[in-house]
């Protein structure tokens, strides 16, 4: 008579499939939770972005805090579209970023889809008022702008900053005296030079990289009447190292405008290095 089977032998059997069974329906169950939480971010994620993107306030902090982590996809979401090439990686984001500064944002000013939201930054050598602009379009704001605050009694600082006219350089073309040695010497000389259509001695104030990526300076490229019609305000320096930076008011045919110019210090010198 052939020998019994093994008690309960079919019983295991089938108790490992029901265990496998149970673990391919958990593993199921985990796949779903895992992608209904990913859902649940991403819908939380839109909510948080569309609250910010309804206030013109909240959308200029979302910036300013974006610019101090240096998270720069960040801050595209509330950037109009010629901005968000601009603004990234600029002397004024690299300030921001660098915890050197500091940003109160203000209340906005609404005036149908155009709004202005001012915003004080503060550092080690003082504060400048902004107003940022901008503009809304399907019921979500977004930065069109942002430029110095008219009137300001605020001194000059190294934020975003274009810094304040100097008295003995307000309204006139004579640009003052600097300290030799100064990145703002540097700059002042350059501009002296390119208003006597002198390439010889405004290319003393470039670097090397700069004239190997621009090529040499010719005299049709520098317009001595135009550069003598101009009022140039030269502002205080941001030094870094090897590097600065120095904000430059340009005024010329009742328009005006402030460029950052960039400086490296090569051979004990401090020379425009604009890219």
């Amino acid at each position: 008579m052939p020998p019994a089977p093994p008690p309960g032998g079919g019983s295991k059997k089938a108790i490992w499939i029901i265990l496998g069974a149970l673990l391919a329906v958990l593993l199921i169950v985990g796949v779903l939770l895992l992608v209904l939480l990913l859902r649940d971010e991403d819908d939380a994620q839109d909510r948080r972005e569309d609250t910010i993107s309804r206030d013109p306030v909240k959308v200029v902090q979302a910036v300013i805090d974006a610019a101090e982590d240096d998270d720069c996809e960040a801050a595209d979401d509330y950037l109009s579209d010629p901005l968000e090439d601009q603004v990234c990686g600029s002397a004024d984001w690299q300030l921001l970023a660098s915890g050197e500064v500091t940003a109160e944002v203000g209340e906005a000013e609404i005036d149908g889809s155009s709004a202005v939201v001012p915003v004080s930054f503060t550092s080690a050598e003082g504060s400048e008022d902004y107003s940022f602009e901008l503009a809304e379009e399907e019921r979500e704001w977004e930065i069109v702008g942002y430029t110095p605050a008219s009137g300001t009694d605020t001194a000059p600082t190294d934020p975003t900053e274009t810094a304040a006219p100097s008295d003995d350089a307000t309204g006139t073309n004579e640009l003052p005296d600097f300290p030799d040695g100064t990145p703002e010497a540097s700059v002042a000389a350059f501009l002296e030079a390119a208003r006597a259509a002198d390439c010889a001695e405004a290319e003393k104030w470039v670097t090397r990289a700069y004239l190997q990526r621009e090529g040499r300076c010719e005299a049709d490229d520098l317009d001595g009447t135009e550069m003598a019609q101009a009022e140039f305000d030269i502002g205080t320096a941001v030094i870094k190292g090897d590097t600065a930076s120095v904000p430059v008011s340009i005024t010329y045919q009742g328009e005006s405008d402030v460029e950052r110019v960039t400086l490296r210090r090569e051979d004990g010198v401090w020379k425009i290095d604009e890219e």
